[in-house]
């Protein structure tokens, strides 16, 4: 004999928001989305709310680590002497007034 748990309020919460994120990611039309999350609280059981995402992703992208490639050590510098140059234009009068 197999037990159908009953979903909560927070467990049809829970897959609404992840039906909405999937939308947003562009795996679900709008259409689809407001069909599912229709069901989504219409559903009884764990089961029926599973059922509306198995053929997604169970990690969203958002939560993996994403590897950027970091600043040159001197951008930092240059950013610096920029602001140095037109400090010291401004204070000998050359730098154009703006106005």
């Amino acid at each position: 004999m197999t037990t159908e748990f009953r979903a909560s309020d927070a467990d049809r919460d829970r897959v609404a928001d992840e039906l909405r994120h999937h939308t947003g990611a562009g795996r679900l039309t709008p259409e689809e989305s407001g069909e599912r999350i229709a069901l989504a609280y219409q559903a009884r059981t764990l089961t029926e709310l599973a059922g509306l995402t198995e053929d997604l992703p169970r990690h969203p992208p958002e939560t993996s680590v994403v590897r950027t490639r970091a600043a040159p050590p001197f951008a930092g510098m240059v950013v610096f002497g920029a602001l140095a140059t037109v400090i010291v234009l401004l204070g000998a009068g050359l730098a154009p007034m703006c106005g």
